[in-house]
C-alpha cells in the first residue's frame, strides 16, 4: 500500500525530536559537580586588565616666553618648562612611548606640533616605566617653532605601552598663563 504525501517527512521530523529529547535528558543526567576541582581557566575582572590612566601637568597653568634669535624673524620661537605627571592604577607596568605637545589658540588644533620620540624619552629619562600603583613626574622644557599667534593653552597627547606591548593613550591640556 502507498504511503500518503508528507508522512515520510513526518517520520523524520518526529526522529529528529526523539533523538533531541533523549540527548537534552541524558545531558542533564550526566552533570558533573566541578566545585572541588581545580579551574582550568580563570578571568580577570576588566578592572584588573585595563589601567587606569591619570594624566597632569604642574604646574596647572603654565607660563610661555618668546625666545628671540632661533631664526624666526618677526615672530619669535616660544618656550616654557614644566612636568608631565603619569599616575597608574591596576596591575599592568606602563612605558611611556612617545608625547606630542601643541600650543592652542583656542580656534584649531595650533601650529605643527612637537613630538617627542622613544628615543628622545628614553635619551632623556633612560627607562620610561611607570609602575602599576605609582606615579612618576617627567619633566620637560619644550622650545616651539615660530609663533604666528597668541597661545591660549598647550595640549599634550601621551601614548604609553603595557607589557605585552598594547597601547593606551591619554591627553592633557592646562591653560597658559
Amino acid at each position: 500500500m502507498p504511503c500518503p504525501r508528507g508522512s515520510a517527512n513526518n517520520f523524520g521530523i518526529v526522529t529528529l525530536a526523539v533523538t533531541l529529547i533523549v540527548v537534552l535528558v541524558l545531558g542533564t543526567a550526566c552533570d558533573v559537580d566541578y566545585r572541588d576541582r581545580p579551574h582550568l581557566a580563570t578571568f580577570s575582572p576588566i578592572a584588573e586588565i585595563t589601567p587606569f590612566i591619570t594624566t597632569s601637568i604642574f604646574p596647572t597653568a603654565i607660563v610661555v616666553v618668546p625666545v628671540f634669535g632661533f631664526g624666526c624673524g618677526l615672530f619669535p620661537s616660544l618656550a616654557t618648562n614644566f612636568d608631565l605627571v603619569i599616575s597608574v592604577s591596576g596591575k599592568s607596568d606602563l612605558f611611556l612611548r612617545e608625547t606630542t605637545f601643541r600650543l592652542l589658540d583656542g580656534t584649531h588644533r595650533g601650529e605643527t606640533p612637537l613630538l617627542v620620540s622613544t628615543a628622545d624619552l628614553e635619551g632623556k629619562f633612560g627607562p620610561t616605566l611607570v609602575r602599576a600603583g605609582t606615579r612618576r613626574s617627567f619633566g620637560f622644557a619644550p622650545q616651539f617653532g615660530c609663533g604666528t599667534f597668541v597661545p591660549r593653552s598647550l595640549s599634550a597627547d601621551i601614548v604609553l605601552v603595557d607589557s605585552v606591548g598594547m597601547r593606551h593613550d591619554a591627553s592633557v591640556v592646562v591653560p597658559i598663563q
